[in-house]
């Protein structure tokens, strides 16, 4: 079974940077990851079945055109309750972190994500959720 992160970020070279710190998990068939540049297009992908929530990570930023993270989130979670989410922002005060997990009862990170950060989170989502 290969797991997959999917990546909602407006920022084309953070894709890129994704790709390259996932490298030898995507080279041995251990990982799949796709990305996509604002909300709307990811849930698009989802509602479409052109990608399954089963077994994926989303990352996703806050701040994007066309659809933001949250709205994104709201209504992954609308669909499904079970699709686990992480949403990190430039926009990291305090008040607003408390705003997404109180409403949201996701994680939130303020940006620059670290990748090694990125990589914890997957492997404690494989953890819980391969047992």
């Amino acid at each position: 079974m290969i797991n997959t992160i999917v990546l909602v970020e407006d920022e084309v070279m953070f894709h890129t940077l994704a790709k390259l710190a996932f490298k030898s998990e995507i080279r041995a068939n251990e990982l799949q990851l796709i990305t996509y540049s604002n909300g709307k297009a990811c849930l698009d992908a989802v509602e479409s079945n052109e990608i399954s929530i089963k077994d994926c990570l989303f990352f996703s930023d806050v701040t994007m055109p066309e659809m933001d993270g949250i709205t994104m989130a709201k209504k992954l979670k609308e669909l499904y309750p079970e699709t686990a989410i992480v949403l990190f922002s430039s926009l990291s005060n305090e008040e607003y972190q408390k705003k997404v997990q109180t409403n949201l009862d996701i994680p939130f990170y303020p940006k620059p994500i670290e990748f090694s950060l990125m990589k914890e989170l997957y492997t404690n989502y494989l953890e819980n959720n391969h047992k």
